[in-house]
């Protein structure tokens, strides 16, 4: 029995960061994990001139201090501090502290879910807040080797009547991140989300895409001033005047309980979260992804900024048990060429393409679904490029969508479609090339790329053994 293999191809909703090598990722609570009570509580030591005080680093209750309803967590080095104020609507704000001085990096901004017609994070009490240092590192394909998140992180346990919920909280030296853990819910009627972020008014210009579900629209400038109906697709990056830095908004970590969400502009350098359909969400607890803010003092902090793959969960040992398939390659891609979705003919001109040009990949891309019978010829393109030695690459993305975290864009739910991914077999081989590569026709594209194939190819003809396709 001959086995093929289809690798994913998953654009999920919300943030692709990049990809992370095979291996073990490290993940590490250091330090302790501390109850904030009287003893280890501290006011700002100055609060018109540094509204969040200054610390000495040091073990993890150091670096969570609580003034009345006001919770600050500082960074490892004490430099960066994400402020929680409890008081009605929950609120945060972000804070640089150096050299003494303390400047505002994003003004005082909501927190806050509505679901099941009840407003979370509002009136709510703190019944206890916990502070644990994390070292997380994962491996990394790249300009280095791994990604390290070394944060501080707080938890705040929140009850509200008869619900117990909690917000947790990160701060990095170079960002903050929190996220919303919601108590089980028999009824979800509607889910809205309050988060705002109010960033500093000394923002020129912003970064990001607009009204486009796939985030594959383009990345413009916007005015920070003016207010739009345009929904946005993070990330939104914020270029300060005089180029004094940089702030990114994105999201991590998203699940399947809690839909990936979008922003729009309000003016005045702030930005209102939303969905960019009306959301269906189960009954249940609801998590919601990493809600990230990086701060970087130029681009190169900007790029070099790995917080968002270390709010990731690490790889499951149990599907990720051998990580020995995945490796680095070059690909053809049809989409770049003909801005279409790809037939399955194309799909064989593509193999025997990538074949001769020695790439290790080849990219199946939106459209397979529409395909008759697409199990049975998904199983034959696989057959193909194993005979050619060209792994095949199957387009799929998961987003937030009338139906949540559930399905592709072709109503292919994603339980079909890594069922397609694990382990097609069939039980003869389905292509064969008479010891030679067949010659496809070529599309109608007639590039320099296609010319320089046909002169390469060879007249041989090929043979195509019984098809008996058997995909489980």
């Amino acid at each position: 029995m001959k086995r093929i293999q289809l690798i994913a191809l998953l654009l999920a909703g919300g943030i692709l960061a990049g990809c992370s090598s095979s291996g073990d990722s490290d993940t590490t609570a250091a330090s302790t994990t501390v109850t904030v009570t009287p003893s280890n509580t501290t006011a700002p030591s100055d609060p018109e001139k540094n509204p969040v005080g200054a610390i000495t680093p040091g073990e993890a209750k150091d670096h969570l201090v609580q003034d009345g309803g006001v919770y600050t967590l500082y960074s490892p080095d004490g430099t960066l501090a994400i402020k929680i104020n409890t008081a009605e609507q929950m609120s945060y704000s972000v804070y640089r502290v150096r050299d003494g001085e303390t400047t505002e990096w994003v003004r005082e901004s909501a927190l806050g879910v509505e679901a099941g017609r009840k407003t979370y994070y509002k009136n709510a009490t703190v019944t206890s807040a916990t502070a644990t240092e994390v070292n997380i590192s994962y491996p990394l394909y790249g300009n280095q080797r791994t990604a390290d998140g070394h944060c501080m992180e707080a938890v705040l346990s929140l009850s509200q009547g008869n619900y117990s919920y909690s917000l947790e909280v990160r701060a990095y030296d170079n960002g903050v991140a929190f996220r919303y853990v919601l108590p089980e819910l028999s009824s979800v009627s509607g889910l809205t989300e309050l988060t705002t972020y109010a960033l500093r008014t000394d923002i020129e210009k912003c970064w990001y895409g607009v009204n486009n579900q796939d985030y594959e629209s383009e990345i413009a400038s916007h005015s920070p001033t003016r207010a739009s109906s345009d929904i946005i697709t993070a990330p939104l990056t914020a270029e300060l005047k005089s180029g004094r830095g940089y702030i990114s908004i994105m999201e991590g970590a998203l699940n399947e309980s809690y839909p990936g969400v979008n922003l729009k502009a309000e003016g005045r350098s702030t930005y209102s979260t939303c969905f960019y359909t009306t959301p269906t969400v189960n009954a249940g607890t609801l998590s919601s992804g990493w809600r990230l803010i990086n701060i970087a003092d130029d681009l190169n902090g900007l790029v070099n900024n790995y917080n968002i793959y270390t709010v990731n969960e690490a790889a499951d040992e149990t599907l990720f048990a051998d990580t020995s398939w995945i490796e680095a390659g070059r690909s053809a891609w049809s989409w770049n060429m003909t801005h279409s979705a790809p037939t399955y003919e194309q799909m064989k001109e593509y193999i025997v393409a990538a074949a001769l040009l020695g790439y290790e990949y080849n990219i199946i891309d939106d459209g397979w679904p529409a395909w008759t019978d697409y199990k049975a010829k998904l199983t034959d393109l696989g057959v193909m490029g194993e005979e050619l030695n060209v792994k095949q690459l199957l387009w799929g993305a998961i987003t937030a969508g009338t139906s949540g975290y559930n399905k592709t864009p072709d109503k292919v739910s994603v339980d079909t479609y890594f069922k397609l991914l694990a382990e097609p077999t069939c039980t003869v081989p389905r292509w064969t090339s008479g010891g030679a590569t067949p010659t496809p026709t070529p599309p109608r594209s007639k590039s320099t790329f296609w010319k320089r194939r046909q002169s390469c190819s060879t007249s041989s003809t090929s043979t195509a053994a019984t098809r008996t396709p058997a995909l489980t």
